[in-house]
């Protein structure tokens, strides 16, 4: 297979629709990022920790009804008489106690960053002709990751289109 034909496994899509996604999913489109690409990343043998991953998007959920829970009037009228203070396992219920947000946000962003790594680790592997920076790997994940791909997948229908034209 060669590198041409390894491009093509990686999903396209354009890197402002990416930025959208990550912007009104509030993060979440990174994870789905990883996990939608799952087939492709195995068969090029790709180290992923989706398990972690997995995990990370557990962790947001729970972070956003922690949110929603502070929000809730119901909360502030009966919190404290539906939640004593004095049970540890009702604290994560208790969201200004709790430290789910911070450990989630430490978790979703260390998972990611080793992921977005895993991946440009490999792609400099594959793709030999195009280099992938690290820093814009750690700064911007998936988002640089797609550019890379949208990138290389450019750059080989290109050189298709230039080995298919009859030459004079």
């Amino acid at each position: 297979m060669n590198e041409d034909q390894d491009v093509r496994e990686f999903q396209k899509i354009r890197v402002k629709y990416a930025i959208l996604l990550t912007i009104v999913t509030l993060g979440m489109y990174i994870p789905y990022w990883f996990l939608s690409r799952r087939q492709a990343f195995e068969k090029f043998q790709i180290k992923i920790p989706y398990v972690a991953i997995k995990v990370t998007v557990v962790l947001f959920i729970f972070s956003v009804l922690e949110f929603l829970w502070i929000l809730t009037p119901i909360q502030y009228v009966l919190g404290e008489h539906l939640l004593p203070n004095d049970h540890a396992f009702l604290l994560p219920l208790q969201p200004e106690d709790s430290l789910l947000k911070h450990f989630s946000l430490l978790l979703f962003i260390v998972v990611n960053i080793y992921s977005s790594l895993q991946v440009r680790q490999a792609f400099r592997q594959r793709f030999n002709s195009q280099s992938v920076n690290r820093l814009l790997t750690c700064l911007f994940q998936v988002i640089y990751l797609q550019h890379v791909v949208n990138k290389c997948e450019f750059l080989a229908n290109h050189h298709n289109s230039k080995s298919n034209t009859p030459s004079v």
